[in-house]
């Protein structure tokens, strides 16, 4: 059986992918980011580099957006531009939901992408966090 869904891990910070989303388009398999948030990479109990660290808290302000949705925009707007296909945020919590779907008012900046971009490992996924 074909697939034509991969789901992959897949955040700022994540290894380089790029091989793995060609060989999709190439195959015409949708890729699908998961774990966007990144929610094993806890820095501690109450803080995520991926929601509240200081580099997307930081770039969240010149949009007056959350950490968090710098993070999600940064996927889909990747998507968007037709590198993937399409992310997919989990939550239990109404407000966090409501959060997530506030990413299509506002576009990152080429230069605030390759930040973003070039941000190393968040912290729990074996390096330092710099996100």
């Amino acid at each position: 059986v074909r697939p034509s869904v991969n789901q992959v891990e897949y955040h700022i910070g994540s290894q380089d992918i790029d091989h793995v989303i060609t060989k999709c388009q190439n195959e015409n398999i949708t890729f699908m980011s998961f774990s966007s948030l990144c929610g094993p990479c806890e820095i501690d109990d109450n803080r995520n580099s991926l929601t509240n660290g200081e580099l997307v808290t930081s770039i969240g302000k010149t949009y007056n957006k959350t950490g968090s949705q710098v993070s999600l925009r940064y996927i889909v707007q990747q998507a968007l531009e037709g590198k993937m296909g399409s992310v997919i945020p989990k939550s239990n919590n109404m407000k966090h939901i409501q959060s997530n779907k506030n990413i299509f008012d506002f576009e990152l900046t080429k230069e605030h992408m390759m930040t973003l971009q070039a941000a190393t490992k968040p912290a729990g996924s074996d390096g330092d966090c710099d996100v």
